[in-house]
C-alpha cells in the first residue's frame, strides 16, 4: 500500500479517498501511473507479490479486499524485438479471466487494449471495427480475446493505446531515440514512414483518471488525438526543438501500414496536452538528464 500526504490529509478532512489497484506495477505504463495518482490510496502489485496466473490466489486475494478501480497494466508480449510464441495468448487471457472471475471486488476494471487487436497485418484505421478483426498473432489474439469478452461486463473499460510515450520509455522507441539521436546531433532514424499515433503519457494518465472519477460511456477509448501524424511528421516536429537540424533517414522507401485509431476523446473536462507538447516536454526531460 502506497503511504502518501495527500491521502492522509484528504483522510483528516473526511474525504473518500479511492482505492486503486494497478498490476504489472514494475512497468512502463503502471510506474507513470503510479506516480500521477499520488491523491489515490494505491495497491501495487508485480508478479513477485501475486501471480495473476493462478486463480486460487487472485480470489483469496480479492476475498477481504474490494477497489473502486482495477488498473489492469500486466501483460506477456508485444515487443516488436521479440517473437511472441502461444504462452502469450494464454498468459493474457488467463491473467484477465482471473480478475473478471471477481468483478464483485471492484467497481471498474480498466484494461489496456492495443491497436494490436485490429489486426496489424492490414492497415489499422478509424474503419476497423474490432467485432470484424480476428488477429493470428498470439499479442493481437490475446488483446482482441480480452476487448470481446471483457465487454461482456458492464464495469469494464478497454483503454486502447497504439504508442505511449514519454523520457521514461524504452530507448529504443521511436520518438525517445530520436530525441536522444537529435540531441547528440545524430540522424533522426524512420525504419518505415506510416501513419502512425503516439499519446503522451501525461496525456494517458489523464485519460484513466477520467475513466475512474467519472461515468464514461465509451467503453472503449481510443489514445489517439484529432489531427493525425505520419512518423515523417514526427521526426519533423523532432527536428525543430532546437536552431539546429539534422539528417532524416528512411530505411524503406515503401509507405508502410497504418496504424491510426478513431479520435473518440471528447470529453469536456479532459485536457490533454498533445503531441507537440508532448515531444516538448520529453525533449526538455531527455535533454536534463
Amino acid at each position: 500500500m502506497v503511504s502518501l500526504y495527500l491521502v492522509d490529509y484528504q483522510r483528516l478532512n473526511g474525504a473518500k479517498v479511492k482505492k486503486i489497484l494497478i498490476t504489472g506495477s514494475d512497468g512502463y505504463i503502471a510506474r507513470n501511473i503510479a506516480k500521477n495518482f499520488s491523491d489515490y490510496d494505491l495497491t501495487l502489485i508485480n508478479r513477485s507479490k501475486l501471480n495473476l496466473l493462478d486463480s486460487k490466489s487472485v480470489k483469496n486475494f480479492f476475498k477481504y479486499r474490494y477497489f473502486d478501480a482495477v488498473i489492469h497494466t500486466a501483460t506477456s508480449g508485444g515487443s516488436r524485438l521479440k517473437t511472441d510464441d502461444g504462452n502469450v495468448f494464454y498468459e493474457n487471457c488467463l491473467m484477465h479471466q482471473n480478475i473478471l472471475d471477481n468483478t464483485s471486488s471492484y467497481a471498474k476494471l480498466i484494461s489496456f487494449g492495443s491497436g494490436a487487436e485490429l489486426d496489424r497485418r492490414y492497415d489499422v484505421d478509424p474503419t476497423v471495427d474490432y467485432k470484424k478483426s480476428f488477429p493470428v498473432d498470439p499479442y493481437g489474439m490475446s488483446k482482441n480475446f480480452i476487448v470481446k469478452s471483457g465487454l461482456m461486463y458492464p464495469n469494464f473499460y478497454n483503454i486502447r493505446i497504439f504508442n505511449v510515450f514519454n523520457e521514461d520509455e524504452l530507448p529504443s522507441r521511436m520518438i525517445k531515440s530520436n530525441i536522444v539521436n537529435y540531441l547528440n546531433k545524430q540522424p533522426i532514424i524512420i525504419h518505415q514512414n506510416k501513419w502512425m499515433d503516439f499519446f503522451y503519457m501525461n496525456d494517458l494518465c489523464e485519460v484513466v483518471r477520467l475513466v475512474i472519477d467519472e461515468y464514461v460511456d465509451e467503453k472503449i477509448i481510443n489514445c489517439s488525438y484529432k489531427e493525425k501524424y505520419k512518423l515523417s511528421d514526427i521526426a519533423k516536429i523532432i527536428n525543430s526543438l532546437s536552431d539546429y537540424n539534422v539528417e532524416v533517414i528512411v530505411e524503406k522507401d515503401k509507405f508502410g501500414l497504418n496504424y491510426i485509431g478513431d479520435y473518440n476523446l471528447h470529453q469536456d473536462n479532459l485536457s490533454l496536452s498533445g503531441i507537440h507538447l508532448g515531444i516538448e516536454n520529453t525533449y526538455k526531460a531527455l535533454k536534463d538528464l
